[in-house]
């Protein structure tokens, strides 16, 4: 099961900013992150995907449309 964890942003007058959501997996890792607006309308989507030693190998980023942004890819060297 999933832990979640929220934070809204406010500016100095108190206004709403945007809010973020995020998703940990067992270890406390985040594999889930989505931003959204004033409005409730998503902004962004942030996935991250991790090795069996829980290593982050992938990031990927979508639009609030859920159009693929950007995705990278980590690899480590020991």
């Amino acid at each position: 099961d999933d832990n979640k964890t929220e934070e809204i942003q406010y500016d100095a007058s108190g206004k709403l900013i945007c809010k973020n959501q995020y998703s940990c997996n067992s270890n406390g890792d985040k594999i889930l992150e989505v931003v959204y607006d004033p409005g409730g309308k998503l902004i962004r989507k942030i996935v991250y995907v991790y090795n069996a030693k829980g290593l982050k190998v992938e990031k990927k980023e979508y639009d609030g449309a859920n159009m693929l942004l950007s995705h990278r890819k980590f690899q480590y060297e020991f």
